[in-house]
């Protein structure tokens, strides 16, 4: 049972939802939106929130750290899975040739990696294994403590 209204989970699973450490998957609603999927992972809001400020175009790196920074998200930079918790990482994409792909993985020692890869569930699309198994490499990552507060909408 979910506490958000039917027209709040558009960019949700319609089925079981898939919940690990307080972060629910959701759906990229388009092929360029995985970084602003992952954003609304992080914030606990729907995707369709995001989009409203940070519109539906690619978003790169420095984008996504402006707006953690807006979002007053805690995060930090870090080339390794330096301590448990939340990361956004960039890996290759899967479904567009010579492209990146946004993620998060939740990293926990003794436990290995848990992906959560917002083309998961969308259709006609790769996604990489939620065990992170044949993820071979990634981008700098950013570590993150989930919350934070979206801003106002954009004019």
């Amino acid at each position: 049972m979910s506490l958000l209204p039917e027209r709040v989970l558009m960019g949700l699973s319609k089925s079981p939802d898939i919940i690990h450490k307080g972060i629910r998957l959701q759906i990229q609603p388009n092929k360029a939106t995985c970084t602003q999927t992952c954003l609304a992972m992080a914030l606990g809001v729907p995707v369709e929130m995001v989009l409203d400020v940070y519109g539906d175009k690619a978003m790169s790196s420095q984008a996504l750290l402006g707006a953690l920074r807006e979002c007053k998200t805690l995060y930090d930079r870090s080339d390794s899975f330096v301590a448990d918790g939340w990361y956004f990482a960039q890996a290759p994409s899967l479904n567009i040739r010579g492209g990146m792909h946004t993620m998060l993985i939740h990293f926990e020692l003794g436990e290995g990696l848990r992906v959560f890869d917002p083309n998961r569930r969308r259709k006609h699309c790769y996604y990489y294994a939620g065990d992170g198994g044949d993820l071979k490499t990634w981008g700098r990552l950013i570590y993150f403590r989930p919350g934070g507060e979206l801003p106002k909408k954009r004019q």
